[in-house]
């Protein structure tokens, strides 16, 4: 028995597999967002970014990425296990919460997420992937946010060198210098989460 199967709706049974995990087709794919561990020892060491509270005396907690330059460390590192229920076929998406500390006008930031991956009992790599994200702010009041997808492309190394599960996922986040018309004040980053396509229940992770 290889399938789940159910009646048409109202559910009135079904049959299970007697193997995990259950692998799901067509509308039963779905997203899977897990949180990826942000590297804390890093803000510890080098004593930046700067974790502030919006609104002030507010309830929410973000780090304030200025524009960064070398050797600043005023950048964030995050790491995450490639689920195994991910599909292993498609790309993985990066959303940030990014949120302006200041009022702007038709103003621009941009972040820069650079990413690499790499097999647990491989060679860590030396190279990175690097994706930029510019925002227009329009006309922005203080503390807008703004949700920014920086898409990882599964398979953009050679063949053979594609993202599979279990695999460490690494990712680093700094702001870097708009186009033109840069913001006044900072963004800070408020929130972070990875979109999966998931095709697998069941699995450990």
């Amino acid at each position: 028995m290889d399938r789940i199967q159910f009646s048409p709706a109202p559910v009135k049974w079904s049959r299970f597999p007697a193997i995990y995990p259950v692998t799901l087709e067509g509308n039963g794919l779905v997203t899977l967002r897990p949180r990826p561990e942000l590297d804390g020892n890093a803000i510890r060491v080098h004593e930046v970014p700067d974790e502030v509270t919006i609104p002030e005396g507010g309830l929410y907690k973000g780090f304030s990425l200025p524009i960064w330059s070398d050797p600043s460390d005023e950048e964030l590192y995050f790491r995450q296990d490639v689920p195994l229920r991910w599909d292993g076929a498609s790309n993985i998406t990066v959303s940030v919460i990014a949120v302006l500390d200041t009022a702007n006008t038709d103003k621009k930031f941009q972040l820069q997420l650079a990413w690499e991956h790499f097999a647990k009992n491989g060679v860590v790599p030396a190279t990175a992937n690097l994706v930029p994200i510019e925002k227009d702010t329009g006309t922005a009041a203080q503390y807008q946010s703004f949700i920014c997808d920086f898409t990882i492309e599964y398979d953009i190394g050679e063949v053979g060198n594609e993202i599979k599960y279990g695999e460490v996922l690494t990712v680093r986040l700094r702001r870097v210098a708009a186009s033109g018309d840069e913001i006044a004040g900072n963004v800070v980053i408020i929130d972070w989460y990875l979109h999966y396509r998931r095709d697998k229940l069941g699995a450990p992770i």
